[in-house]
């Protein structure tokens, strides 16, 4: 009997003991949100470094769900890094064309943006976006399909709040959906940004953004795809919907599609390869 007591005792013992080791090592993990966030903030910066220097064809299309109110533009998109400060980025958007009719020096501008110092280049920049703002639709808006995965960058997400759904948590697609929120001060007016972000949980690849803004009746929510490039073998931009409320009761609806991606090469200060222009 004393032995049967001495050997209950050994196997209880035995028992806490495995507890122990088993579920000390958990506790020691970090949490999966944040293993997710350092897979993510390593792919953006990936993302980032590949899509630096390359042009997009964005054929978008602003319309309403009620006004019959529409425009096509036809632009250049780019994600440039800058000569003399290696950690700044800027996308911005050169209009080619607004329903099918050519604008005027659009080749000397992007040359120009590439072939000026960094101080220079940067107000040159700002300059061919305020041009091409101007050729948006009244009431409509021109949105950075990058603006998204930009908060994701590790720079970036001290300044917000991140966790998993649990729902989009399934290993047959290894698919896991980050969701983030804009971290404001107390007592602050601001109303947060808010995100969401499917992925591939083991490697952080982006597959879609979702970028949220506003509240109530004034919600604005902008939607990004990614894509695999063949020609260039990095991921891209593939297409974008944008859309918010107007004036009126109406809706503005924002559509762009990402083609045609080509590399800048910069020979030298005052040498460039510029791609050449797809055939109509």
């Amino acid at each position: 009997m004393r032995k049967d007591v001495g050997k209950m005792k050994f196997l209880a013992l035995a028992t806490l003991l495995m507890s122990i080791v088993v579920s000390a090592p958990a506790a020691a993990q970090p949490k999966p949100t944040a293993v997710v966030l350092e897979r993510v903030a390593a792919y953006v910066q990936r993302f980032v470094d590949d899509l630096t220097n390359v042009v997009a064809e964005e054929r978008y299309v602003q319309e309403f769900r009620r006004v019959a109110d529409r425009r096509r533009l036809r632009s250049d998109f780019l994600l440039v890094k800058y000569p003399g400060d290696e950690r700044r980025y800027q996308t911005f958007r050169d209009v080619l064309e607004v329903d099918g009719r050519p604008v005027r020096e659009q080749q000397a501008r992007i040359t120009q943006l590439f072939l000026e110092p960094f101080a220079s280049a940067v107000q040159r920049a700002g300059e061919i976006e305020m041009a091409s703002f101007r050729q948006s639709l009244r009431r409509g808006r021109l949105v950075d399909p990058l603006q998204a995965i930009a908060y994701l960058q590790a720079f970036y997400q001290p300044q917000l709040e991140f966790s998993v759904a649990p729902a989009y948590r399934r290993a047959d697609t290894g698919m896991i959906e980050l969701t983030f929120t804009q971290i404001t001060p107390p007592g602050s007016s601001l109303i947060p940004l808010r995100g969401k972000a499917l992925l591939v949980e083991q490697t952080g690849r982006v597959i879609r953004t979702e970028l949220t803004a506003g509240s109530g009746s004034n919600v604005r929510v902008t939607t990004t795809e990614f894509g695999f490039n063949a020609a260039l073998r990095i991921d891209v931009p593939v297409r974008l919907r944008d859309e918010m409320p107007v004036s009126g009761g109406d809706d503005f609806i924002g559509t762009a599609e990402y083609t045609n991606f080509r590399r800048f090469q910069v020979r030298a200060e005052q040498e460039i390869d510029v791609p050449a222009k797809p055939e109509q």
